[in-house]
């Protein structure tokens, strides 16, 4: 292949493998382009940009109610807070240990309007009588990185209606 810079065309291999293989690549090159959309353009620098990163670091990785702390996921993977738990205490470099829950973590740091949240701000929703039932991390751009529920993963999705914000770091 180098010696002919490449595959060779009209060989059997480039017609009836490597043609149409390229051919699937291209047809879904506008999908994986809308999938990185979001993140054209995020500022990821600093403490909140680094908490971003690590969080993204388990993206796919299964949601499990309790799962995960400081020292990374646990029992197969992270509940909400347990994944704000690490990446918040390992951007800070183990000075921002955060409590378990995200009802405790709403008391943790300031709350800024959504208009004004950065990158590694946290994100809380889902608010019931003990305050709020879920927590993501801020990415920007309407961003957020989470993980959601039992019998999903970590993922990033748009900012849910009705979240509140807090900086921490």
């Amino acid at each position: 292949m180098l010696r002919s810079g490449g595959m060779p065309s009209g060989s059997v291999d480039y017609e009836t493998q490597t043609k149409p293989y390229v051919a699937r690549i291209r047809a879904t090159e506008a999908q994986f382009a809308a999938i990185l959309t979001p993140f054209a353009g995020l500022d990821l620098t600093g403490l909140g940009g680094r908490a971003v990163q690590l969080a993204m670091d388990y993206l796919g990785l299964p949601y499990v109610w309790g799962g995960g702390n400081i020292n990374g996921p646990s029992g197969g993977g992270f509940d909400c807070s347990g994944l704000t738990s690490y990446a918040l205490f390992k951007a800070s470099g183990g000075k921002v240990t955060l409590p378990r829950t995200s009802e405790t973590q709403w008391n943790v740091g300031t709350e800024v309007p959504m208009a004004l949240a950065q990158p590694g701000d946290l994100l809380f929703g889902n608010w019931g009588a003990a305050g709020p039932g879920h927590v993501a991390i801020y990415m920007g751009n309407g961003q957020m990185v989470h993980a959601p529920t039992t019998g999903d993963v970590v993922r990033v999705a748009p900012v849910f209606d009705g979240m509140r914000a807090r900086h921490i770091l």
